[in-house]
């Protein structure tokens, strides 16, 4: 195979506050994956074995397992893809490498077989961009909130403008509210909605476009995220807001605003 169809992959490198076992943990069993990742998961564990993830019933990733060493490396392949790119001939694969460091965890996880033509950007970024706030779940989750259970609160709607144009409405006065000039990575802002929900925190990432993430002070440590999605065969504008220990159902009037403000934004 060329070495053009291997040229890309992105790398991701966090410590975490929990020993290597408990890392291990999250990523290979199934309850604890719904913790931090996916809304469910399903794991057969073992070299030849599965973990399927899933958001919902319209989103199903089957990740066959190729890499089964406890407590060090989990290797699989990454099945969920584009519809453009059913085609493919190199195998996604999702590499997750820990090592223990003084109490805590160096994981680095490496997404690779991603090729080189320009029907992969998209698809390319928008893992990296996933990874990058899915692994601040994960070290949040052990960090701070080990053993209770996550509640993601999902906001949806149907983008029919130009994704900078989406961006615009849904961070502009009608919507999150995005401070100007806006704030960059590691930063730390306020959103006060059109609604009056105020979310105080460090940025993670001030992406134009397509992505915003915060690191929240609220919920005793919560993540938010608005992103443009099209993993669902059509661009929608997504705000993912993940706490931990706090019921749906408390979360329930918060969800309701955030979805009139989303259909404020985009009508």
């Amino acid at each position: 195979m060329s070495e053009k169809k291997k040229a890309r992959e992105h790398a991701h490198e966090f410590e975490i506050a929990a020993p290597p076992g408990e890392v291990w943990k999250s990523i290979t069993d199934a309850e604890t994956l719904a913790n931090w990742f996916p809304f469910e998961a399903r794991v057969e564990p073992g070299p030849g074995g599965q973990i399927v993830l899933r958001w919902g019933p319209e989103l199903e990733c089957v990740c066959r397992v190729e890499v089964w060493e406890p407590d060090r490396h989990l290797r699989t392949t990454w099945m969920e893809k584009p519809g453009t790119l059913e085609g493919a001939s190199l195998p996604l694969a999702v590499d997750w490498r820990i090592e223990g460091k003084k109490g805590s965890t160096i994981l680095r996880l490496v997404h690779s077989g991603f090729e080189a033509g320009k029907e992969w950007d998209e698809y390319y970024d928008g893992t990296r961009r996933g990874w990058e706030f899915e692994l601040r779940s994960l070290q949040l989750y052990l960090g701070r909130h080990r053993g209770e259970r996550r509640t993601v609160t999902w906001v949806r709607r149907p983008i029919t403008c130009s994704t900078e144009e989406a961006w615009d409405r849904v961070t502009g006065p009608r919507g999150l509210r995005l401070p100007a000039p806006p704030p960059v990575a590691g930063s730390r802002t306020t959103l006060t909605t059109a609604a009056g929900d105020k979310f105080a925190g460090e940025v993670l990432a001030c992406e134009r476009p397509v992505n915003l993430a915060m690191s929240l002070d609220s919920f005793g440590g919560s993540l938010l995220r608005y992103g443009h999605e099209t993993c669902f065969g059509r661009p929608e504008a997504q705000i993912w807001l993940y706490t931990w220990g706090v019921p749906a159902s408390d979360l329930a009037p918060l969800r309701g605003r955030l979805e009139a403000t989303m259909e404020e934004a985009l009508p």
